[in-house]
Formats: C-alpha cells, structure tokens, sequence
C-alpha cells in the first residue's frame, strides 16, 4: 500500500511540474529572452491595448504604456481626429513621459500603435525618433478598424537601431478570441 502510494504521490508531482513548466514559461524559455512591450492606446481596454497585453501574457515581458507628456486636449472624438491629423501633417508630434526602462537591458521589443490615417499615432512616432534601440530585434503591431496603412512597416523602418522582424496589423478584428488567435500565431512565429 505504502508502494502504491508513493507511486501516485511521484506521478502527480511529475504532472504538477509538467504543468507548471507548459504554463509558467520564463522569458528565456519564450526563445525571445527578456521581452519589453512599449505601446500607445487612445483609450483604455482597446485593441491595441489587449494585443500589448496578450503578447505581455505570451512572452513574460515588462509592459510600458507609451503617453504624451501632457494630455491630449480634451474635445469631441471628430474634433480630436482632425487636430490629430493636422499634428501629424505639420509634423508635430508631442513630447512623451519617460518611460523608466533601459531599453538596453532587453533582447527582444515590441511596439504597438493604433492607425491614425494609415500612420502610426503621434505618441509612437515620438518614441520612435527618440529612442536608439540598441540593434534590438524589434516586432511591431498597428490595429485599425479599417485599413492598415504602412503603420507597421513604418515602425520597422522608423525605429533607430533596430532590428525589425515580422510586424502585423490587426485591422477589423471583430472578437477578444480572434485577437487572442491572431497574437498567439504571431507570437509563436517569432519564438521559432
């Protein structure tokens, strides 16, 4: 009896750490090492904002919330898209907060945007044009509920220093289940 027991006792420890490691996987485990997630959002629980958390899930990374050093006006949304346009046409992109990272101290970035007019919005081109990112690896996202535009491509090629991998955009995704889908697959195609 004391056999059978040890014997269960050791299969169910075997199964509890099995477990532990499929779930729990630390950042070098990820294959992309230690993992920062830098994004903008114009309003909380949005798309990009979940992309950036899944993918925050997905790797173990830290997560900065990208934000412009004062906030945005406040005014009607319409209002708020043309002034928004017109900073970005006269190249006037807004200083941003710190974020309190070292980006130096990362072996893989993400940067998520919203598409504004097809572009990346105004806070993530300010990130972009004053941040070296080291020759880091760096994946970049965009969501958009119509077309994507060049936000992703631009990203990859704004970004000074780095090493831009496979972006994606994220456009029209109607539910939390296919944006979870969507980022898995993404992830995963960048942890081989």
């Amino acid at each position: 009896m004391k056999n059978i027991i040890m014997r269960c006792a050791a299969v169910l420890g075997l199964l509890f750490c099995t477990g532990v490691l499929a779930f729990g996987q630390s950042a070098e485990q990820s294959g992309l090492g230690k993992v920062l997630v830098l994004y903008y959002s114009y309003s909380e629980n949005a798309n990009t904002e979940k992309v950036a958390e899944i993918t925050q899930g997905l790797t173990n990374a830290d997560i900065v919330k990208v934000e412009p050093a004062a906030p945005f006006p406040e005014m009607e949304y319409r209002q708020f898209t043309q002034w928004a346009k017109d900073r970005q046409q006269q190249e006037a992109y807004p200083p941003i907060r710190d974020l309190n990272v070292d980006i130096a101290s990362y072996d893989f970035i993400f940067v998520g945007t919203p598409v504004w007019w097809g572009l990346p919005s105004l806070p993530i081109t300010t990130l972009l044009r004053q941040t070296d990112f080291g020759g880091k690896p760096l994946a970049a996202f965009s969501t958009a509920q119509g077309g994507p535009g060049t936000a992703v491509s631009d990203i990859g090629k704004q970004a000074k220093n780095a090493l831009a991998k496979s972006g994606v955009n994220f456009n029209n995704v109607a539910s939390d289940s296919q944006i979870n889908e969507k980022v898995t697959t993404w992830v995963r195609s960048l942890q081989r």
